[in-house]
């Protein structure tokens, strides 16, 4: 067993990926690239579109990003929303969390047999 990689595509982009000979090198580069160490410093690892050759600029900003590696033993939970996605240890980035995920993240929970609550707000506490 090796090493499992999660990553968010844009499907709006993928259109310009098609006509890319080099998307699958740097869908390469970027899981090789992903380590936990930079994922904590700065976050997603982007897959970038090459230069477009008539006009020296990108065909398109990014194809996606590699959120997330880990050996094929273990477990990667992940939230994907508005282009992106973090695993859900992160919590730097718990600030970007809806409704509907926490009332996925309850039911998957409780069909498992947990009981979720809400922690109650104390009087006092701001």
């Amino acid at each position: 067993m090796g090493y499992n990689t999660v990553a968010v595509l844009l499907n709006d982009n993928l259109d310009q990926g098609a006509k890319d000979s080099g998307i699958g090198q740097r869908i390469l580069d970027a899981s090789r690239s992903w380590s936990v160490r930079d994922y904590k410093a700065a976050g997603c690892l982007d897959i970038y579109a090459r230069p477009d050759p008539d006009s020296g600029g990108c065909r398109a900003a990014s194809y996606g990003s590699v959120i997330s590696q880990d050996h094929a033993d273990g477990y990667q939970v992940v939230v994907v929303h508005g282009n992106c996605g973090w695993r859900i240890d992160e919590v730097k980035y718990d600030q970007h969390l809806g409704w509907m995920a926490f009332e996925m993240m309850k039911e998957c929970l409780e069909r498992n047999g947990y009981r979720v609550t809400k922690k109650r707000k104390m009087k006092g506490d701001l």
